[in-house]
């Protein structure tokens, strides 16, 4: 299945290999519905995405995959350098997709975003950039330690038992504006190892 060139919005596609290539003389936006069981490819332009259920979804080049509504599970997201995965849907969200590359996550919004599974990030090397809202991560999901988790005017939470937090088993966490980092932890020990976590100069941050 290829689409390209035009705007279409249609019920659950699945089991299907397909290919968005927005032609920019055009709206350069392709509308999807919930895809399953497929093979997805952004080429470039913006692919705009509900649920994703045991997809394969790779965002090429300098295309944008905006990820409107429901979860996306099982399969694999492989973002390019300079590709863009924003999550911009209203309702709190969760990816439990292993990721790959060295692209951009970029949360918009109020709702909460979790990144579950036991070492699902640990071969994704790009940004995410919280601007609004919650993110919610635990070691276990072993983001790279050469990615950078941006947190501005937002909330970054961690949520497991025992660890010590540091560059050797996770990303950096950078803190700017009014930002939280909240560990939930009921009698579990956090530590955070120095230069793990950076604030903005003159900025109010929070370790809860």
């Amino acid at each position: 299945l290829s689409i390209s060139g035009v705007t279409g919005t249609g019920a659950e596609i699945a089991y299907n290999i397909i290919n968005v290539n927005s032609d920019a003389s055009k709206t350069g936006r392709v509308e999807l519905g919930d895809v399953s069981k497929s093979t997805l490819a952004v080429g470039n332009g913006t692919a705009e995405l509900g649920a994703l259920s045991d997809v394969d979804l790779s965002i090429n080049n300098a295309a944008v995959a905006e990820h409107i509504s429901g979860n996306i599970t099982d399969g694999s997201i492989t973002i390019a350098q300079s590709a863009i995965l924003k999550e911009l849907g209203t309702a709190d969200t969760t990816i439990s997709s292993v990721l790959y590359g060295s692209g951009t996550i970029q949360k918009d919004g109020v709702s909460t975003l979790t990144l579950s599974g036991s070492g699902n990030g640990a071969d994704f090397a790009g940004d995410i950039n919280v601007n609004e809202g919650k993110l919610v991560f635990n070691e276990m999901y072993g983001l790279n330690a050469g990615a950078d988790v941006n947190i501005k005017n937002a909330v970054v939470e961690y949520t497991t038992g025992n660890a010590t937090l540091s560059n050797a088993n996770l990303a950096n966490i950078n803190l700017n504006g009014n930002t939280q980092f909240n560990v939930d932890a009921d009698n579990h020990k956090v530590t955070i190892a120095d230069k793990f976590w950076t604030t903005a100069a003159g900025k109010s941050n929070n370790l809860n």
